[in-house]
């Protein structure tokens, strides 16, 4: 069983602080952002293709999290400065015991 206190916790000193913003409920809880895969466009059409990144939120059962709910997951400083940003709609999340799992596709466009 893995413990989600203890996993985010770990990637705290290297990675800064997560959290992830509902719109549709206005919540924001803490969480652990794991990138999984992205789809790049070749370097002569990059400014006119969109590049999809496709990440995992992972967080409390508690936090109430849809299909089709769109997110803001951010990656934060201690002090509060956000430094990396992901917004998209997720699909529909997957519980676990201790938490549960969001699949968030995020295009740059």
């Amino acid at each position: 069983m893995i413990d989600l206190a203890n996993l985010i916790s770990q990637f705290e000193p290297l990675d800064g602080l997560h959290f992830v913003e509902n719109s549709r409920t206005g919540e924001r809880s803490r969480c652990f952002i794991a990138p999984r895969g992205n789809d790049s466009p070749d370097g002569l059409t990059n400014l006119t293709q969109p590049i999809h990144q496709t990440i995992e939120i992972y967080t409390f059962n508690e936090t109430d999290i849809q299909n089709g709910d769109f997110l803001t997951a951010t990656k934060e400083t201690q002090h509060g400065t956000v430094f990396a940003e992901y917004r998209g709609i997720c699909g529909e999340s997957t519980k676990f015991k201790p938490f549960q799992v969001a699949t968030l596709k995020v295009q740059a466009l």
